[in-house]
């Protein structure tokens, strides 16, 4: 990962004033090791990433990581491979929409993400790409 990142699967993200009595678990984290500690992440990421299943609370967890500050937001569909970016604006998150050609720009860690034939999700950055 870009500047010392890590990525993390189902590790839970604490509230920094209320800890293990307000979390989150999303399914994918991309942190700063410096902010791992032995119960979960300490408040914030860089980059939380939410899978769709049946009875999501997926969109229901916007106003907790808006609050940890967490600067970039997607939720998958895992069916469709549809992605929804949402960047943190002020003190809430905005959706990020596609460009006339569907491709929607995450930028906290510059990448073009799209939906191409399969369906897959192709992530596209500076110097190469792949499709999940």
């Amino acid at each position: 990962m870009p500047q010392g990142f890590e990525v993390f699967h189902n590790l839970d993200l604490l509230d920094r004033r209320k800890g293990e009595n307000n979390y989150r678990q999303p399914d994918i984290a991309v942190v700063s090791p410096s902010d791992v500690m032995h119960r979960g992440i300490d408040g914030h990421a860089e980059l939380v990433v939410e899978i769709l299943s049946p009875n999501d609370e997926s969109r229901e967890k916007l106003d907790f990581y808006a609050m940890c500050r967490i600067p970039e937001y997607w939720i998958v569909d895992p069916i469709t491979s549809a992605i929804e970016v949402y960047v943190l604006v002020g003190d809430g998150y905005e959706l990020v929409k596609p460009d006339a050609g569907g491709v929607i720009v995450a930028p906290r860690f510059d990448l073009r993400l799209s939906v191409v034939d399969g369906p897959k999700l192709r992530v596209t950055w500076p110097d190469g790409h792949t499709e999940i």
